[in-house]
């Protein structure tokens, strides 16, 4: 008899309280773009733009000093577009290093026993 009582109980607790996480509203408000990130954002698509015009064009007809030019010019775009998005993610700050708890007691032992 008791046993019934306290699933049924467990069960309509369950019912209610599972379902707030669901309920949750999200926050679809918009942080607006600084300066500098709309210039970082209009100069990646100018870029992209032309690493696609450059992949589309027909280099059959280039001569080779302008096909090592052309490649040079890739390089050169692709070196910029890595650091305009490395430096849009990360706002110009460095990653650092991240030190899980288990290792950091390994070393706290580590440096109790060796000194």
């Amino acid at each position: 008899m008791k046993k019934p009582t306290i699933q049924i109980l467990t069960t309509i607790l369950l019912l209610f309280c599972i379902p707030m996480s669901g309920r949750a509203e999200m926050d679809t408000t918009r942080i607006p773009m600084t300066e500098t990130q709309k210039i970082v954002y209009v100069d990646v698509a100018v870029l992209s733009n032309r690493v696609a015009e450059i992949q589309g064009m027909d280099k059959s007809m280039l001569s080779p000093e302008e096909k090592i030019a052309l490649r040079e010019e890739l390089v050169s775009i692709k070196k910029e577009l890595k650091t305009a998005t490395k430096s849009e993610t990360t706002d110009g700050r460095s990653g650092g290093v991240y030190i899980s708890v288990g290792a950091l007691i390994i070393i706290i032992l580590l440096l109790i026993i060796i000194f």
